[in-house]
């Protein structure tokens, strides 16, 4: 037996099975793509609020309680912008495994039905 023939008789006479297996990845992919752009565009401003306040700061007289405000402003700022670039990687590397993991997981299907119901001589020797 082919392996498409046999991916296909599990699928069942569900045609919304194989739109499921299609559409399913792409949302999850386009999904993650829009946090990654959300949280880059929170990381811009995080980025121009700073160039504010050293301006502010360099008004003001060392020591002035409205120094200190901005200084406190600062640090927050900058623990802000280390989280976001924390998540952005995250995000990244999620996108980055997704593709490796449906990869993977085919692979995976593919050595299961062969192995049950076709002759592994079949396949390259890197799949057997």
């Amino acid at each position: 037996m082919h392996p498409l023939f046999l991916q296909s008789s599990l699928l069942g006479n569900n045609p919304f099975a194989v739109l499921t297996a299609i559409v399913a990845p792409a949302i999850l992919t386009n999904a993650s793509s829009v946090l990654a752009l959300g949280t880059s565009n929170r990381l811009g401003r995080v980025v121009d609020r700073p160039r504010v306040v050293y301006s502010d700061l360099a008004a003001t007289a060392p020591g002035s309680q409205e120094h200190t405000d901005w200084t406190a402003q600062l640090a927050a700022l900058r623990a802000r912008a280390q989280m976001l670039l924390r998540a952005l990687r995250l995000f990244y590397a999620a996108l980055g495994f997704s593709p490796l993991q449906r990869w993977s997981l085919s692979v995976a299907r593919l050595r299961r039905f062969t192995e049950k119901d076709c002759s592994s001589k079949a396949l390259p020797g890197w799949l057997s």
